[in-house]
């Protein structure tokens, strides 16, 4: 009668593993896009410059997309740094047709996390993000996850059981620094130069 009057009590949410010591980052093989330290100026003497889409601010180029698909990458800066980046499948056929084209395949490092990747793929440091069905989440995307780490914040998309938007996203209170911290010494004997 009381678990009636007070409601069955809620099972224990399992804790997400924790996330790579280093930052996680948006690849391609002309540039590495890490948010809180790659600069404005590396992404544009390697991309060219882009045109501002979807919202003041962002930066956008139009990426390689599968069969009708359009992809899009787009990036925001804090002053010279950048602290965002999505790439996703567009939801609209709005995007201008001047839009400069992003040239190569992105995927997020370490997973090798791509646009149609199946969701199941993701590594097992990302949870189930939180929202309510009927949300605002559920009207474009049935999934969403995301993974932390010291720098950041990665959000993974999808509808279908397939990735459709990647967002990797510096912390808003982070200063941004120039270079990304130096990767630890592999232990790996094979890594070793002889």
């Amino acid at each position: 009668m009381l678990a009636g009057l007070f409601g069955k009590k809620k099972p224990a949410v399992a804790a997400a593993k924790p996330a790579p010591a280093g930052p996680m980052t948006l690849e391609s093989g002309m540039l590495s896009f890490v948010p809180g330290f790659t600069t404005r100026r590396a992404i544009e003497r390697r991309m060219g410059p882009a045109i501002e889409y979807p919202a003041p601010g962002w930066k956008t180029w139009a990426a390689a997309g599968l069969r009708n698909q359009r992809w899009v990458l787009s990036a925001i800066y804090r002053g010279q740094v950048l602290i965002g980046i999505e790439h996703y499948i567009a939801k609209t056929e709005n995007l201008p047709r001047d839009t400069p084209p992003a040239n190569g395949v992105f995927k997020v490092q370490p997973g090798d996390i791509g646009l149609g990747n199946r969701i199941t793929s993701l590594p097992e440091y990302f949870i189930s993000q939180a929202g309510r069905e009927g949300g605002a989440r559920s009207i474009v995307y049935q999934h969403a996850f995301q993974a932390r780490w010291e720098h950041g914040i990665a959000i993974i998309s999808g509808n279908d059981g397939r990735i459709e938007r990647i967002a990797l996203y510096a912390n808003h209170e982070m200063p941004t620094v120039p270079e990304p911290p130096a990767p630890p010494p592999s232990t790996d004997p094979g890594d070793r130069l002889v």
